[in-house]
């Protein structure tokens, strides 16, 4: 325990003095100038919003901090405050005498009350039950029946491009809250939750299917109908299949036609130690399996990770051999021989993996940000995996559970 509270200590000890040249760590309350302030916003928001108010008040701490509230206003008369605060840096659950400097701003809340008669232009007339709220910067969209998920989809878009949110944070650090519209579904009669007797549906988080983020930066990123409809059905499946919302009572042909959101890999034997299986990722629409890595391990590698040899074990179950070097590794299943090669840049980082198969190069589905920076936190797609193997994943909706059949 003493060594544990002295490593602590020391880590702290070290934070601080790191903290100390950078910019925004002091001992006294720090803030955003001004100048950083404008800055924000013309990056974020563009060039049309000008400075029209300044103000200060005190917060809620005991030290009575000033928060500097900057207010901003645009040509169509869209106003929204951006405030700068000092707050104390805290470092494992341990608050420190070190004050950093923190921003945010309104403006979701302001953009929900601007556009309050085109939101109500989409949503009036509409089957659904709704409200909506300058204060928590949502919209609230009760459906009654599944079926109606298509049609409340299109209007979630509509709602998009009705509320247009402006702002564009791919090439800062500031952040700002969202504005959101909140899916609910009636709960079947007779299975509502027990412990919600009393409580109107249209607003239960039980009954919450989805939180749609409205999105930002023009018109190529506004939501698609279409797609949020397949979204909110799988969402729905998914979470009634796993028993997450035990609330509705849906066909069997409904929800079977939405892949599992995880598949158990069954049938290996003998059964090895490591636990197998797929997870769907609703952007590319496949399968992948993650923590799977055929090139690292070899005993000598110097670091571990609590799934090393997963994939070694992976082709002993499937009755092969493997065998790891430092720079690749290479694998056998019945007469087909595979080899795996790092590719790393100057500084021995890790890039990609060149596979090949009885010598033809695989070409594998690129892990599209499922990647640590090390080939074990590469992912690989059900589609991979047959390619790695030399096996065909047998997929069984129902169980959601797959297994692998040597060709």
């Amino acid at each position: 325990m003493r060594r544990r509270s002295a490593a602590r200590f020391l880590l702290l000890i070290l934070v601080l003095l790191a903290c100390l040249p950078l910019a925004g760590c002091s001992t006294e309350p720090v803030y955003y100038s001004e100048e950083e302030i404008v800055s924000y916003i013309r990056s974020v928001y563009g060039p049309d919003y000008r400075l029209t108010q300044r103000s200060s008040y005190e917060d809620d701490t005991e030290e009575k901090n000033l928060v500097y509230v900057y207010q901003f206003e645009n040509s169509d008369g869209m106003s929204f405050s951006v405030s700068t605060y000092s707050y104390h840096i805290g470092i494992d659950a341990t608050t420190t005498a070190f004050y950093s400097k923190g921003i945010t701003d309104d403006y979701a809340q302001r953009r929900i009350a601007f556009k309050e008669a085109e939101i109500r232009a989409v949503l009036e007339g509409s089957p659904f039950v709704w409200d909506f709220s300058q204060a928590n910067s949502g919209i609230d969209l009760g459906v009654e029946d599944y079926l109606q998920l298509p049609q409340a989809a299109q209007l979630v878009a509509e709602l998009d491009r009705a509320v247009d949110m402006e702002g564009d944070f791919r090439d800062t650090t500031y952040t700002s809250n969202d504005a959101w519209v909140y899916l609910y579904l009636k709960p079947t009669p007779g299975m509502e939750d027990p412990d919600s007797e009393g409580e109107s549906w249209q607003s239960n988080y039980r009954y919450r299917l989805m939180a749609v983020s409205l999105t930002r930066g023009g018109e190529e990123q506004r939501l698609d109908g279409e797609d949020l409809a397949w979204r909110l059905q799988w969402n729905l499946a998914d979470e009634v299949k796993t028993g997450r919302m035990p609330y509705y009572d849906l066909p069997d042909q409904f929800l079977y036609q939405y892949p599992a959101g995880y598949l158990r890999v069954e049938g290996l034997a003998p059964e090895p130690e490591h636990q197998y299986g797929f997870r769907f990722d609703l952007n590319s629409r496949k399968y992948w399996i993650s923590s799977l890595d055929p090139c690292q391990d070899y005993e000598e590698f110097p670091y571990n990770y609590s799934d090393r040899g997963a994939f070694a074990a992976l082709v002993e179950a499937l009755g092969g051999s493997y065998q790891c070097t430092e720079d690749g590794s290479e694998w056998t299943i019945r007469e087909d021989t595979w080899t795996a090669t790092l590719l790393l840049d100057q500084e021995h980082n890790f890039q990609n993996l060149l596979v090949t198969r009885n010598g033809q190069t695989l070409i594998l589905d690129e892990p599209d940000g499922r990647n640590n920076g090390t080939v074990s936190g590469r992912a690989f797609t059900l589609e991979d995996l047959e390619q790695l193997l030399g096996v065909t994943v047998e997929v069984d909706q129902y169980s959601a559970t797959a297994r692998l059949l040597l060709e």
